[in-house]
């Protein structure tokens, strides 16, 4: 290795580690609620980003403006998502997001559920997570624990976050479905997934 690739490398890993304490840096003023903060990072990492982090970016951002309420910038980000991932499925999933957002909770059931039809089944997470969330607000607590019970690949943080304050609402069997849910897929999730942390077994 010449001493051009060797700076190039050390060059690669600087901006990689800069990026993981961004990153970082985001989810503590997320923790915060500090979202605005949280935003201006994240479009900061957007404008450097490729396909595949982008995408995930931008998920975020999402996220971030349906739980600031910000009704812009839902729009803005659903946007470049859909520009992004062309498709059936997220056609419908952030038709569901939409629905969901002005308090359309039958209809975002019906998109979301549209979006699991056309990628052949329970497989997105972002897709179960929304539609238990909106089966909950709906009324109907024990569809949403049923539903991201079913999921059957590993869970994501807030499928697991989600399943247990569910739980909490449903009285019978509340621990049986949090520890159900961990116990299911604890051998494949990474050795930063902390259990106790995110109340996922008492």
């Amino acid at each position: 290795m010449t001493a051009e690739q060797r700076s190039e490398n050390h060059i690669k890993l600087w901006k990689q580690r800069l990026e993981s304490v961004k990153m970082t840096k985001a989810r503590c003023w997320y923790t915060m609620k500090e979202f605005h903060q949280c935003i201006t990072i994240y479009q900061e990492l957007l404008s450097k980003a490729t396909d595949e982090k982008r995408a995930r970016l931008l998920q975020l951002l999402l996220k971030i403006a349906v739980t600031i309420g910000d009704e812009k910038l839902v729009e803005k980000f659903s946007r470049e998502i859909t520009i992004q991932n062309s498709g059936s499925q997220n056609f419908y999933l952030h038709k569901g997001i939409k629905d969901a957002f002005y308090g359309n909770y039958a209809k975002a059931i019906n998109n979301f559920q549209n979006a699991q039809k056309t990628s052949g089944g329970l497989t997105n997470p972002m897709v179960a997570n929304n539609e238990a969330i909106c089966q909950l607000y709906n009324g109907k607590v024990e569809d949403a624990r049923s539903h991201l019970l079913s999921f059957p690949g590993i869970p994501t943080e807030p499928i697991m976050l989600n399943i247990n304050t569910i739980s909490q609402l449903v009285s019978t069997s509340k621990d049986n479905s949090k520890q159900q849910l961990f116990a299911k897929h604890c051998e494949q999730m990474s050795d930063a997934f902390d259990p106790q942390s995110m109340k996922v077994l008492q």
